[in-house]
C-alpha cells in the first residue's frame, strides 16, 4: 500500500516540475513580447523596459 502511494507522490512531482518548466518558458516569451511592444511605442518607457528585462 505504502508503495502505491510513494510512486503516485513521485509522478506528482514530476508533472509539477514538467508544468512550472512550461510556465517558465511562457512566463520568457511573454516578457520578450512586452519588451518588444515596449520597444517600439514612441516615446520608449525605459522603466517598463527594464522591468519585463529583469523577469
Amino acid at each position: 500500500m505504502h508503495v502505491f502511494i510513494v510512486s503516485d507522490m513521485i509522478i506528482i512531482i514530476k508533472f509539477i516540475n514538467i508544468t512550472f518548466g512550461l510556465l517558465e518558458v511562457v512566463m520568457c516569451v511573454f516578457s520578450a513580447l512586452c519588451m518588444r511592444f515596449v520597444w517600439m511605442v514612441q516615446p520608449c518607457n525605459y522603466l517598463l523596459l527594464v522591468c519585463h528585462a529583469s523577469r
